[in-house]
């Protein structure tokens, strides 16, 4: 196998070790790695992309004059791991191009290159394709992996779209069960079984509901940019219990019902409000199967399920959260139903051109009860092929998540009248949109013009409905974007793009890349993704021996770079998981003190304020709340190290306010300078850090105008430098 094919495969399989390759749970994942940096080793200088050049005055710290790029050692669960080869030991065939975002920056000066002494140009980083080394495949099949057709990409480029593909031969090699992640000796797989119970004051038929709004019922309006809010999402079974609380199976079973409820929930918004978010995204609250402790095996879409609680707690949740001043967004899950119905017969996928399968039994009862005619449901049976257009938005996910046929009109009324009364009736102020690329396209125009019309009619003329589209690619999400489409959506791109970098474990130019992706595509409609670095379908951020600075790092981005913030609940606790075997349900730990689904991180009270993480995020959060460029602001990248784990530096521009976060995602205090805005921030200007009132850093005019700042940042560390107000 060749050097390129294999480094592209260790790359790729780092990127989406944190990945989903499902949905909410409902099937395996596609691949799990675990990336261990090995000695850092020097190489030449590092290329300063988006900018003109790297020039380090006398006396100055030269870490940034040369560039990291660790060793890989791609592990595997009881395979051989093999280390990459080191960057600085070979040659480069021809340097890569290095993606950007546009330096048309507001009043800067541009330089000719002709004056610029060649001395301080640094070469661009080897491509991938021109690393000459001999080295082990992954997994040791060289044979066998040296006959796959590898897609070329280009050399800095998109290997995630690789890195997907191959993650499926991955899993195959990997366990899904980890030891020693948790603290309950046994693994439990026990199905969860009891009699569903159906909330008497649930409406059991869409006939029985108005959506007229009751005399002088009153709702709360939309923000006036979502852009300005960030989102915390709490897993409602695991997050927090109430008195009473209503557990089904062995608590110590990660997918049994743990008790966590609405009211538990409640009692704690001063504690997620404290911490500085103004909205709260929330798992479905549908009555569910008995395997749907996550809510995504919906029985009845108009009832609250009885172990979270009641309408009324539900409707207290959002009160409260208005009363606060904050949001609520409902994950409404309309892509299926749970395991409502067998088939007579098989349940394969037998393909579009097959008569509908006839269903032998129902399983649960259905609401409303219009939904249960059978002519509601796509019926082609259970998805085995992820890529197959058809089957993505016919089939039922596997094992037995029965699809609504979506396609269908009379489906589409009664879903569209199912979202409109839950808006009526709560006074929700968003729909987070679940398996959105799975739903046929038809369906999409009608409702989000519908409902976005409805909602403002009650006065909430932004209703918000991010879709959660796993993908790379920047165009799927435009694609679903508009005025007859999503308003938001979740930034897998950039996720997948930026997980390395973020982790220490891959350059910050990865981060430049992504950004100049997101801009090119996406326009200003970038604003409008969700930034995270975990979620409930992905590996938490830190694995046990990640410094707990890199997450601080990592947070830092999703609060100050372009787009709403999305943080998943307990990572502001710093909660870890092992990255091995199947992320989920390790990943939804019990968060509450009498929870027994714990890991070494969550064990105890995580409700602590005090905790390291959660005054960082609190002083981050206040850092963005009292700058509105953070969160409205133009992305320029100032710098963006090359080769390894170092510098990423960016301005956000606002109302003729420029902002620059310089982040450090080396272990060691790193050094840089770069250009910024020449009219904002003129030679001679000093800024101060809003993160450390004890440094400031003045620009200065360099030979050939413009104008450069010099910072230095401690290791794992974040300025964001502002120039005092006159």
């Amino acid at each position: 196998m060749s050097q390129g094919k294999w480094i592209k495969k260790t790359v790729a399989t780092s990127i989406i070790a944190s990945l989903l390759a499902a949905q909410q749970g409902l099937f395996v994942s596609e691949a799990v790695a675990q990336v261990v940096a090995a000695p850092a080793v020097k190489t030449g200088p590092a290329l300063q992309a988006g900018t003109l050049g790297l020039s380090i005055p006398a006396g100055r710290n030269a870490g940034s004059g040369v560039s990291v790029a660790p060793g890989l050692d791609l592990s595997l669960s009881g395979l051989p791991s093999a280390a990459a080869p080191e960057l600085g030991s070979v040659s480069a065939e021809a340097a890569p191009e290095i993606a950007s975002v546009p330096q048309a920056l507001p009043g800067s000066v541009s330089l000719p290159s002709a004056i610029i002494p060649s001395a301080i140009i640094p070469s661009a980083a080897p491509s991938l394709g021109s690393l000459k080394a001999a080295s082990p495949s992954l997994g040791g099949t060289g044979a066998q992996e040296d006959e796959e057709d590898i897609p070329n990409s280009k050399p800095v480029g998109d290997y995630v779209t690789e890195g997907l593909r191959l993650a499926k031969k991955v899993a195959e090699r990997v366990p899904l069960e980890a030891a020693a992640a948790f603290l309950t000796p046994k693994n439990y797989d026990e199905p969860i079984s009891y009699p569903v119970e159906y909330p008497a004051d649930a409406p059991k038929a869409l006939d029985e509901v108005s959506l007229e709004p009751a005399p002088g019922a009153e709702y709360t309006p939309s923000p006036e940019d979502w852009a300005d809010e960030t989102v915390y999402f709490p897993l409602i079974d695991r997050f927090n219990n109430s008195q009473g609380s209503k557990p089904v199976g062995d608590p110590r079973n990660g997918r049994a019902r743990h008790g966590g409820d609405l009211k538990g929930l409640t009692s704690k918004l001063d504690y997620i409000k404290e911490a500085g978010f103004t909205t709260l995204l929330i798992n479905p609250v549908f009555v569910n199967a008995p395997d749907g402790y996550h809510g995504y095996s919906p029985l009845h879409f108009m009832g609250i399920d009885p172990h979270l609680g009641t309408m009324e707690d539900f409707k207290t949740l959002v009160s409260e959260l208005h009363k606060r001043g904050m949001y609520l967004i409902f994950d409404l899950a309309i892509n299926h139903a749970g395991a409502v119905f067998e088939y007579k017969g098989n349940a394969e996928w037998e393909g579009m051109d097959r008569p509908r399968k006839e269903i032998s039994k129902w399983n649960y009862e259905l609401y409303p009860d219009e939904l249960k005619d059978p002519k509601h449901f796509s019926r082609r049976g259970v998805l085995n092929n992820w890529d197959d257009p058809d089957q993505k938005v016919n089939a039922d996910f596997p094992p037995y998540q029965r699809r609504f046929d979506t396609a269908n009109p009379e489906t589409q009324d009664m879903l569209i009248q199912v979202a409109k009364w839950w808006i009526k009736e709560a006074d929700v102020d968003g729909f987070r949109l679940d398996a959105y690329k799975h739903i046929a396209p038809s369906f999409w125009p009608r409702f989000h013009r519908e409902v976005a019309a409805y909602a403002a009619k009650l006065g909430k003329k932004n209703f918000f409905r991010p879709g959660e589209i796993l993908t790379h690619m920047n165009e799927e999400i435009a694609g679903a974007m508009g005025p007859d489409g999503i308003n938001a959506a979740y930034n897998y791109p950039a996720y997948l793009h930026d997980l390395g970098a973020l982790q220490g474990r891959a350059p910050t130019r990865l981060l430049e890349e992504s950004v100049a992706a997101n801009l090119k595509v996406l326009g200003d409609a970038a604003r409008s993704l969700l930034r995270f670095v975990d979620t409930q379908d992905t590996y938490r951020f830190l694995d046990k021996g990640t410094p707990l600075g890199v997450l601080w790092v990592a947070l830092s981005y999703v609060l100050f770079s372009m787009g709403i913030p999305l943080v998943y609940y307990g990572t502001e606790q710093a909660f870890r998981q092992a990255h091995v075997g199947h992320y989920d349900p390790r990943n939804r730990e019990d968060m509450f003190p009498d929870g027994q689904y714990k890991s070494e991180s969550s064990a105890g009270d995580q409700f602590n304020e005090d905790s390291p993480t959660f005054q960082q995020l609190k002083r981050l959060m206040q850092v963005r709340k009292e700058l509105p460029a953070l969160r409205r602001g133009a992305q320029y990248v100032r710098w963006a190290d090359q080769n390894g784990p170092g510098i990423y530096a960016f301005s956000r521009i606002y109302n003729g306010q420029e902002v620059v976060v310089v982040m450090n995602t080396a272990g060691e205090a790193r050094f840089a300078d770069f250009f910024v805005d020449n009219s904002l921030s003129p030679p001679g200007a000093t800024l101060k850090d809003r993160l450390d009132a004890g440094y400031s850093a003045s620009t200065y005019g360099p030979q050939g105008g413009g104008s450069k700042l010099a910072v230095e940042v401690p290791a794992y560390g974040v300025r964001v430098l502002v120039r005092p107000a006159k």
